[in-house]
């Protein structure tokens, strides 16, 4: 996992998201935020979180078309 501090948001969201992996009814959860706000850095820990967690899980990726790169949406099977 990276050694970079999270903010308050990024580790309220963690909690959530571990939450979220614990709850069978839930199946999506969105991530979502301005340019800049660490969702990278997020999904980032939410990998490390799964693989440490799970055998299967599905990063799924969406194409930005206005900027010619992926986003990342992350979903985990249970």
């Amino acid at each position: 996992m990276t050694n970079l501090i999270l903010t308050d948001d990024q580790k309220n969201t963690l909690k959530a998201f571990r939450k979220f992996l614990a709850i069978t009814d839930e199946k999506y959860m969105i991530i979502q935020g301005a340019a800049g706000s660490g969702k990278s850095t997020l999904i980032t820990h939410m990998d490390a979180i799964l693989d440490a967690q799970y055998k299967m899980y599905a990063l799924l990726l969406q194409k930005n078309k206005q900027k010619s790169k992926f986003e990342v949406l992350l979903s985990a099977t249970t």
